[in-house]
Formats: C-alpha cells, sequence, structure tokens
C-alpha cells in the first residue's frame, strides 16, 4: 500500500474523539482501495508518527 515507506502510508482516523481510557483505546480505521481481483498477500504494519518520528508497530 506504500511500499513500506511511511510517508506513502494510508492516513487513518480515530473513530471517536476522546479516549475512554489508556486501557480502552478506540479503533483506528483507514480506506484503501485495491484493485480486482486481488489475490495477493496483504502485509502491513501501524506506524505511529511522534513529533515528527515514525515509530513503528511492535518496536
Amino acid at each position: 500500500m506504500g511500499g513500506w515507506d511511511p510517508r506513502a502510508a494510508v492516513q487513518m482516523r480515530a473513530s471517536q474523539e476522546r479516549l475512554l481510557s489508556t486501557q480502552e483505546p478506540c479503533l483506528w480505521t483507514g480506506d484503501v482501495q485495491l484493485a480486482e481481483p486481488f489475490k495477493d498477500a496483504l502485509w502491513f504494519k501501524f506506524v505511529k508518527r511522534v513529533c515528527g518520528i515514525c515509530v513503528w508497530e511492535g518496536i
């Protein structure tokens, strides 16, 4: 989707404006359009941008 380049990442949106608590985060959604028929495996990781620095999921 973004070729592992954080600058090309799919923008995500929070489903709620305020978090209920840090233990119960909200759902994040993003839209992706795939060409049909799509038969390849889809691999992805989440990236969070903190003060301009990209933090990869699982690090």
